[in-house]
């Protein structure tokens, strides 16, 4: 079970090259990458960052900074292939919106990636991309760590819970109320521990993969079955340890947010 709140920092350094990197990881119901101060030169390789991240989380916001520091080296390579590229989508959006046609050669070489300098490009980027990788496994490994003290805190509040349920049945038992049928919340009560033994299941699935839609889904199920519990209760006792239970559950809730 992995959180996923994180923060990664990692500085590489390779002769006169260096890079930094940050990675920021947030709440979010989906994955939401945002990669931000990737030089001009190397705006190619965004794509290839984008499905690194993509293959390594399924749900946050996830925030890369990248600052790369590297000396002026090398001879400078006019990229032919971007260059047709721009020029084929800058013409074809001009004809689609009637638009006067006004290109140069001095507009086009401006844009990113149409000049970088050649030499040791390549072996650079692969370098970039490894260092990506590390700072990934830095920041999953941290999301691993905040997943055991979220489950450490959800653990708990089930404790509450199963022992509200216990106070309950006991309490029930022991009730002789005029109108049983209406008061019956047996049923609840049996859904409630199936659901928290699913839950229980959920917080210890041996592979990380992400448990937090479905631990979302039990808690809501949980919820659902104690108010409709609570409309059929009378008896003060049985009413006020139900509202306890919805507020453990409500606990859950909370922390099942941060969950990937």
């Amino acid at each position: 079970m992995r959180s996923m709140t994180a923060y990664t920092y990692l500085r590489k350094k390779k002769g006169e090259f260096s890079i930094e990197i940050i990675i920021k990881s947030l709440n979010s119901k989906y994955l939401d990458i945002a990669i931000s101060h990737l030089p001009p030169e190397k705006i190619l390789l965004e794509r290839k960052i984008r499905e690194l991240l993509e293959r390594n989380f399924a749900r946050g916001r996830i925030e890369i900074f990248i600052f790369i520091k590297s000396p002026l080296s090398g001879l400078p390579f006019l990229n032919q292939k971007v260059l047709r590229k721009y020029y084929s989508q800058i013409k074809e959006a001009s004809q689609q919106l009637r638009l006067k046609e006004e290109m140069s050669i001095n507009n086009l070489i401006t844009l990113p990636g149409v000049i970088t300098l050649k030499g040791e490009r390549r072996t650079q980027d692969r370098w970039i991309l490894a260092t990506i990788k590390e700072a990934i496994e830095k920041t999953k490994k941290f999301r691993i760590r905040q997943g055991k003290i979220l489950r450490r805190k959800i653990l708990q509040y089930i404790k509450k819970l199963e022992d509200i349920l216990k106070k309950l049945k006991k309490i029930k038992d022991k009730a002789k109320e005029k109108d049983v049928s209406k008061e019956d919340i047996q049923e609840e009560i049996t859904l409630i521990s199936f659901y928290l033994k699913r839950l229980k299941h959920a917080l210890f699935l041996k592979r990380n993969i992400p448990v937090g839609k479905k631990i979302d889904f039990l808690v809501q199920e949980i919820l659902r079955e104690l108010n409709a519990s609570l409309s059929k209760i009378k008896e003060v006792r049985l009413a006020s340890l139900i509202i306890e239970a919805k507020n453990f559950t409500e606990r859950i809730r909370q922390q099942a947010q941060n969950i990937e």
